[in-house]
């Protein structure tokens, strides 16, 4: 089954914002479940989505699911409840001193997504030659399998 998540900051990353700018939260992206879902196997899901996704969240580890915060994570979430749900998730482990983290050096440039990012986040991005504005390649409907244009 298919799950919508998008990742938010943990209380830590939370207070150190404002040092990196505005906050972006990345598309949401669609993790399978086993039939029987652990509310464990929903947190590692979506870990290992956003640790291949991301150069930041490389070590990336899910530490709260919205609407499950106190809830062991051998629970079963029941398929019928989880199946197609949109969560959030809330962690910690983005290594936001990398030098990853905004990829254009001195070069001044302009990220405006059609999914509402304004920030280098780390996914595969392509610019428009005629207004130089970067967008994510997937929100544009090139897949990660394709080359870029």
């Amino acid at each position: 089954r298919g799950l919508g998540l998008g990742p938010g900051p943990s209380k830590a990353a939370a207070s150190k914002q404002h040092k990196y700018g505005i906050e972006t939260k990345p598309p949401p992206e669609v993790v399978l479940l086993p039939p029987d879902p652990l509310l464990g196997d929903l947190k590692a899901a979506a870990a290992k989505c956003f640790q291949e996704l991301y150069v930041v969240l490389a070590k990336y580890r899910v530490k709260v699911v919205v609407g499950f915060e106190g809830v062991a994570d051998k629970t079963r979430l029941g398929a019928k409840k989880i199946g197609g749900a949109m969560v959030e998730v809330h962690g910690e482990g983005a290594d936001l001193e990398s030098e990853f983290r905004y990829q254009g050096g001195l070069d001044q440039w302009v990220v405006r997504c059609v999914c509402g990012t304004c920030d280098d986040d780390g996914e595969r991005m392509i610019a428009c030659d005629a207004c130089e504005v970067w967008m994510h390649t997937r929100c544009v409907g090139i897949v990660d399998s394709q080359s870029t244009p």
